[in-house]
């Protein structure tokens, strides 16, 4: 994707822009970046498929650090300084007690992923002709994230039950949340890739089953693993009755075929997702 500036947020809050490109009215102007390609991807072994034939791996990023050389362009006729714009980077590390930044990379005028971190390093070129300073962000999770939900309502769903996903935004796979309310008691919720000889199924069984009126919700999201169901007011946790053997559902880049065999049981709520992505 194509990538004009990146922006620094905290708590929702614009902090500093980073324009690529030499643009007059540009206060920090990125001569040079590193960190946003792929770096080396890890593979972790973590089951094999419900016949026992294929294994399966998880994928993930060691730590992304961004490196961008910036140069100073205070604007003189409205006061700035170098100075005083490379203090508002200083200002930047500690803006918060976490320090944890967002950092939204935008083409034009739209934002199209974000990562979050913190500032590490900062240092200024001194002796140059030009006023530069170079930034170093550490990110702890170097996935590239979308920046809203993709939101599937019931009427996306449809009544079958198979459903089809297709993501062809991501290069990375991801997790999902769903929401689901049932129509009639049950005493277990699965799902699985296919009707019959699914390689893979999540399945779960609370005790004493699930009502109706019941709202399960769950979320295979990394970092973000949950499952549940509201009864009235009460929610009740019940990761601790996922079968042994389930692998939690998650959206590869392209088409995601998934069968619930237990769907004449629910009505959907929604399923959604964040697009990821290996690099910029």
């Amino acid at each position: 994707m194509r990538i004009s500036s990146i922006k620094l947020l905290s708590n929702s809050s614009d902090l500093i822009t980073f324009d690529i490109g030499n643009t007059n009215d540009s206060k920090y102007i990125i001569k040079s970046i590193e960190g946003l390609d792929t770096d080396e991807i890890n593979h972790s072994f973590y089951g094999f498929s419900v016949d026992g034939l294929t294994r399966f791996y998880n994928y993930g990023l060691t730590k992304r650090d961004i490196f961008m050389k910036i140069i100073l362009n205070p604007r003189y006729r409205a006061g700035e300084n170098v100075s005083k714009i490379r203090d508002d980077i200083y200002k930047a590390v500690a803006f918060t007690r976490s320090g944890l930044l967002e950092l939204q990379f935008f083409n034009g005028a739209i934002p199209v992923a974000k990562l979050y971190g913190r500032i590490t390093k900062i240092e200024s070129d001194s002796f140059s002709k030009t006023s530069t300073v170079i930034v170093k962000v550490s990110c702890e999770d170097g996935i590239f994230k979308g920046i809203s939900p993709v939101h599937m309502k019931p009427s996306d769903l449809g009544a079958n039950s198979s459903i089809s996903i297709t993501d062809d935004s991501s290069s990375f796979p991801h997790g999902i949340e769903l929401s689901l309310t049932f129509n009639q008691a049950s005493t277990s919720f699965s799902i699985q890739d296919l009707e019959t000889d699914p390689s893979w199924k999540f399945k779960v069984s609370p005790s004493g089953g699930f009502l109706e009126n019941d709202i399960l919700r769950m979320s295979s999201v990394s970092n973000n693993m949950y499952v549940y169901y509201l009864r009235g007011v009460n929610k009740t946790h019940i990761l601790d009755t996922v079968d042994t053997d389930s692998f939690w559902p998650l959206i590869f880049p392209g088409r995601n075929d998934f069968h619930l065999p237990d769907r004449a049981k629910f009505d959907w709520d929604y399923i959604k997702y964040i697009p990821e992505y290996l690099g910029v």
